[in-house]
């Protein structure tokens, strides 16, 4: 569940206010360290910006703190793809299918193709 200081990051990030999305996401990061959207948000923001080994350490802490979250899967392999770890890209994005298979109605339903 996303609080209003990190929703006022992702409409930053939205807005391609990276900068000052991060230094939000710091704040709220420095105050909880295993806030899951926030460190995510956090990632997504690094990301755009270029920051792509910090990304990819953001999206690990999310997925140590919660291995189930496909999207995170998603993100990490994206910038790893970006940094040119291939090997990495492919594995994340492998378990994000495979998390996504194993959602209710699975990745039918991401696709549009579920009932």
């Amino acid at each position: 569940m996303c609080r209003a200081p990190t929703m006022t990051a992702l409409l930053q990030i939205n807005a391609g206010q990276v900068v000052q999305a991060e230094a939000l996401l710091n704040g709220i990061l420095d105050a909880n360290p295993a806030d899951l959207s926030a460190l995510v948000a956090r990632g997504t923001a690094r990301a755009l910006a270029r920051k792509l080994t910090e990304a990819v350490d953001d999206f690990s802490k999310a997925i140590e703190i919660e291995p189930r979250y496909p999207d995170t899967y998603k993100r990490r392999g994206q910038a790893r793809s970006a940094l040119g770890d291939v090997a990495g890209a492919l594995d994340d994005l492998a378990q994000a299918a495979k998390l996504l298979g194993e959602l209710p109605g699975g990745a039918a339903d991401v696709a549009g193709g579920g009932p």
